[in-house]
């Protein structure tokens, strides 16, 4: 599993405008998400091209077609026919082949046809699901450092609220998507279903931080996770916010448990400063 590189500050390393992962065996390394994503466009297109290949086989393979027999398909065997062929041409005009030998000849050729054409789509199979398993791989590693590297150093998770990082990327990273490709790749957010716009940039889509705002303005439980104002939480003021979820701070036994359950400690409303239970 890749991790990122962080200096002291937590922040993230990054090298050319690339941000560093370290490897399973403990090598660094920059990621080059733009040369990630011309290599599954280029995958895509082999895909695309393989599927056309294959569609054109099935194609040819219908014009040796005999017909049917129990729901499938009768081929004729080239090499068979052009022995029988060359047999009938040798023949008599006023001989006729025999039924049963015609019959025999038949069943050859759907027989041998048969298995080409299931050999041919087994094939085929085998190396699209290598390569749709390919492309899924480098997609999530594309979406890991484009998506996820950008909670990690988002103003809006660690100003405004009381989320670490990993939970506020496991909840709401669902509302990113990657698009577009090579250089042009861009992280853009979707609140039910619709490309959220910006409100600075009318027309255009919102950058990754005033996404962010939007969505987290329309989650349910927001009070729960933003930060305490001077005024208290959500603007109300006074002692009245002093048990929302809100409060900036937790102790320290909340951030000891997993994100999962870290998660449902905020849903639950405990975990507040100095009133973790369990």
């Amino acid at each position: 599993m890749l991790k990122l590189k962080r200096d002291e500050n937590g922040n993230v390393v990054v090298v050319d405008g690339k941000p560093v992962y370290i490897h399973e065996d403990g090598k660094e390394a920059p990621f080059d998400a733009s040369a990630a994503m011309d290599t599954i466009h280029n995958l895509n297109g082999e895909n695309a091209e393989r599927r056309k290949a294959n569609e054109a086989l099935v194609k040819a393979l219908n014009s040796y077609s005999l017909g049917e027999e129990d729901g499938k398909p009768v081929f004729m065997d080239p090499e068979v026919a052009k022995k029988a062929l060359e047999t009938v041409k040798n023949l008599d005009d006023k001989k006729l082949v025999d039924a049963g030998q015609m019959e025999t000849l038949k069943m050859e050729m759907n027989k041998a046809f048969t298995q080409k054409e299931e050999d041919l789509k087994k094939s085929f199979k085998l190396k699209e699901e290598a390569y749709v398993g390919e492309v899924k791989k480098k997609s999530d590693t594309i979406f890991e450092l484009m998506v996820k590297s950008q909670f990690s150093n988002s103003p809006t998770i660690q100003d405004k609220t009381i989320l670490p990082a990993d939970i506020a990327s496991n909840y709401f990273g669902k509302h990113f998507v990657v698009e577009g490709d090579g250089p042009d790749a861009k992280v853009i957010g979707y609140i039910n279903g619709e490309k959220i716009f910006s409100r600075e940039r009318p027309g255009e889509p919102a950058h990754f931080e005033e996404a962010l705002s939007v969505i987290i303005d329309t989650y349910p439980m927001k009070e729960r996770i933003l930060k305490a104002t001077a005024g208290g939480a959500g603007g109300g003021g006074g002692q009245g916010n002093q048990n929302r979820g809100g409060t900036g701070k937790r102790d320290e036994s909340f951030y000891k448990l997993p994100a999962v359950e870290r998660l449902k400690a905020i849903h639950s409303g405990q975990g507040k400063a100095g009133g973790h239970q369990g």
